[in-house]
């Protein structure tokens, strides 16, 4: 396996094992979600920056809960610089929400429900 020092790498494989149901997002505060893998945390956060303006950061943190990285879409006066970073750190949140609070369980149900409820009538 080949090792990689560039940060966007980390959001990468992040959002595909998300994408793929192999992290187990938990809440972890307001607006924001976090995953346990071995001895180190991720954390995914959303930040209002104000009126229908958000920003993401995606932390990295070692065992002993020390941050040691901080992922965040560049910005320059004011607008994101950094669009797709932006887009697949947005993407990586409601994932991980979704995963968090159980949504995709949840409308998967609702939805066999439902088809169950049309297929008897």
């Amino acid at each position: 396996m080949i090792k990689s020092q560039d940060p966007s790498d980390l959001l990468q494989i992040a959002m595909t094992s998300t994408r793929k149901g192999n992290l187990p997002w938990q809440s972890s505060g307001s607006h924001a979600f976090k995953v346990s893998l071995g001895k180190q945390t991720l954390r995914i956060a959303e930040e209002p920056l104000g009126w229908n303006s958000t920003s993401y950061t995606l932390e990295l943190f070692r065992g002993d809960g020390k941050l040691v990285e901080i992922i965040r879409p560049r910005y320059s006066d004011g607008a994101i610089e950094d669009v797709d970073t932006w887009e697949v750190m947005r993407d990586l949140y409601e994932l991980a929400r979704g995963e968090a609070l159980g949504a995709t369980a949840t409308f998967d149900e609702l939805m066999d429900h439902l088809n169950g409820a049309n297929t008897s009538a």
